[in-house]
C-alpha cells in the first residue's frame, strides 16, 4: 500500500480543541501529555490529575465490581469479561492512572494482588505443557497483567519477574505466543502475541531486569514477528491477515488490530522499519475526513446490559473515537512520516 497525498503529522485546531474538550478529563489530560508534551507539574495537567480518580471512565474501575449473592462480598474473577481485575488494570493503565494518582493506589493495589495471584496460581502454571514442542497459553493474559503493573507504578512488585520469565520461555521459534492446543498448530497467534511484546519492553524497567536471561532478544523476535506480517497482512497474500485484523476498536482487550499492534512496534522501537510503514499508511487510510478515527463496532455491551462482555463503563461512540484518535495521531508522530 503507497499513501497518495502527503500524511499531516499534527492534528487540525478543531481536532485538538475536541480532544483538549473539558468534558472528557482522561482523554484531555492523555492529549496534554501526550500530544503537547505537558508534564505532570503542568497547572492544566495537575489539575485533572488531582480529581482523576473521580472521572465518570476511571471512578467505576476503580470501584470494580462484586459477586452477587456472594457472603462475605468478594471481587468476581480476575478475568471475568469485562469487569475483572485483569481489564481494569489495563484500562487503567491506558487512561494514565498510576498509584500517584489521589485516591487510587489502594484500588490499584487490591487488584494487582487479585490479578497475580491468578497468574501465579499453580493450576495455572501447571496447564502451561508443550505440544509437539510449543507451549500453549494464552500469553495475552501474562503479557497484559505485567504492561498494566508497570504503567500503573507498581513493577516492583518480584512477582512480575516471573511473569516474564514465563513468557520467554513459552515463546514460539516464530517470535509470538498461541494457546492452540491442536498439535499441528505452529503459527503464532496475532492474539496472544501483542500484549507479550509490549510487556517485556515495559519488563526492561523492574528490578533485576539486567539479569533476564534472552529478554532482549526475545522483544527482537517478537518485533520481527509483527514486521514479517507488516503488522495486520498474511506473509503468503499481502491481503490483511482477516478481516479482524482491519477493525477500529476501542477498548481493544484481548483483540489484535492495526492500532495495537503499531502501539506494540512503537513500543520496541520499531516504527521506522520500512515493514512497518505499510501499517502507517494503512492507519492513514482509515482516518475519516474530518481527521479523527471513528469506531467500526464494538466488543462490549454498556453497565447492567445482559450477557457477556457487560462493561463497568459507558464509553460510548464519542469515547471510543477520541481514544482511537489520540492513539492514532500519537503513533503518526511517533512514525515521524509527514512530509
Amino acid at each position: 500500500m503507497t499513501a497518495t497525498a502527503p500524511v499531516r503529522l499534527e492534528p487540525t485546531a478543531d481536532v485538538l480543541d475536541w480532544l483538549l474538550d473539558d468534558r472528557w478529563p482522561a482523554v484531555r489530560r492523555l492529549a496534554l501529555t501526550g500530544l503537547l508534551a505537558r508534564g505532570s507539574d503542568d497547572p492544566d495537567v495537575a489539575a485533572i490529575t488531582t480529581r482523576l480518580a473521580d472521572d465518570p471512565w476511571v471512578r467505576p474501575l476503580l470501584a470494580g465490581k462484586l459477586r452477587e449473592g456472594v457472603s462475605p462480598p468478594t471481587p468476581v474473577h480476575a478475568y471475568s469479561k469485562w469487569t475483572g481485575a485483569h481489564w481494569r488494570l489495563f484500562a487503567l493503565a491506558e487512561l494514565g492512572v498510576t498509584i500517584e494518582t489521589p485516591g487510587a493506589e489502594r484500588s490499584l493495589r487490591d487488584a494487582l494482588e487479585q490479578e497475580l495471584s491468578w497468574l501465579g496460581s499453580p493450576g495455572r502454571q501447571r496447564r502451561i505443557k508443550p505440544i509437539q514442542g510449543r507451549y500453549r497459553n494464552c500469553s495475552s493474559q501474562e503479557g497484559a497483567g505485567l504492561w498494566a503493573a508497570v504503567r500503573l507504578g507498581l513493577g516492583d512488585d518480584p512477582r512480575l519477574r516471573a511473569l516474564a520469565e514465563r513468557l520467554i520461555v513459552i515463546q514460539w521459534p516464530d517470535g509470538g505466543w498461541n494457546c492452540d492446543i491442536r498439535p499441528a498448530a505452529s503459527h503464532s497467534s496475532f492474539n496472544e502475541s501483542w500484549m507479550p511484546l509490549r510487556s517485556l519492553v515495559a519488563a526492561r524497567s523492574i528490578p533485576g531486569a539486567a539479569s533476564l536471561a534472552g529478554l532482549e532478544a526475545a522483544i527482537d523476535r517478537s518485533a520481527e514477528f509483527f514486521l514479517r506480517h507488516r503488522v495486520v497482512e498474511s506473509e503468503r497474500t499481502g491481503d490483511l491477515a482477516s478481516e479482524r485484523v482491519g477493525y477500529l476498536r476501542w477498548p481493544p482487550y484481548w483483540h489484535y488490530a492495526l492500532i495495537p499492534g503499531l502501539r506494540a512496534l512503537a513500543d520496541a522501537g520499531r516504527l521506522d522499519d520500512p515493514r512497518a510503514r505499510a501499517g502507517i499508511e494503512r492507519l492513514v487510510a482509515t482516518r475519516s475526513n474530518d481527521g479523527r478515527w471513528w469506531p467500526d463496532g464494538r466488543y462490549w455491551t454498556g453497565p447492567g446490559s445482559k450477557g457477556s462482555g457487560v462493561e463497568l463503563v459507558q464509553w460510548g461512540r464519542e469515547g471510543e473515537a477520541r481514544m482511537l484518535t489520540l492513539q492514532g495521531l500519537q503513533l503518526i508522530r511517533a512514525a515521524g512520516i509527514a512530509r
